[in-house]
């Protein structure tokens, strides 16, 4: 099974490999309620890896071990992108705008206008990582951390300027706290 709550949390995409479902879940933390079920028929014939959703709800992504799709009501999976071995995929906040993560060929990608017309512009080429890489969206940077290299890398998201913290310990995760900044 996947989840992923959007960025500012109010939202939950949850998908049951064994039902091959998908269910939105709106109102939290306080009321949630499904407002949302998709069944199989309008989900990509292999297992979904990853889910995202925006913070408006509108915008769903699904992700198989080789592809990314936009998954609108009412529509067949649309197809978006195909990947190597994806290892991160989240929404941009307040923003229909989401990064993705390729370990095989090193690269991240922003996912452009996916409410309308999609398109996918390459931000970083060649980087290090393996499946044991974490990603996480702080406002206008993307956080990445290898637990193998031991290293965490900020990347500005408008103009891909890197920075690198080599750290002595392995960085397990990477996990959002309720201060903006924090991880």
């Amino acid at each position: 099974d996947v989840l992923s709550f959007s960025p500012n949390g109010t939202k939950l995409v949850l998908y049951s490999s064994a039902e091959r479902r998908l269910q939105l879940i709106n109102g939290l933390p306080e009321a949630g309620q499904v407002v949302r079920e998709i069944n199989s028929d309008d989900l990509p014939e292999e297992d979904l890896e990853f889910v995202a959703l925006n913070d408006t709800g509108l915008t769903l992504l699904v992700a198989t071990n080789q592809s990314i799709y936009r998954v609108a009501k009412g529509r067949p999976p649309e197809f978006l992108n195909n990947v190597g071995n994806l290892v991160g995929m989240r929404f941009r906040p307040q923003s229909d705008d989401a990064l993705t993560l390729d370990s095989d060929i090193g690269q991240l990608s922003l996912l452009q206008n996916l409410e309308s017309s999609p398109s996918r512009r390459l931000l970083l080429d060649g980087l290090n990582i393996d499946r044991h890489t974490n990603l996480q969206i702080d406002d206008d940077a993307a956080i990445i951390a290898n637990k193998t290299a031991n290293v965490v890398w900020q990347v500005d998201l408008g103009t891909s300027v890197i920075q690198e913290f080599l750290l002595s310990t392995s960085p397990v995760t990477l996990q959002d706290l309720r201060a903006s900044h924090s991880f």
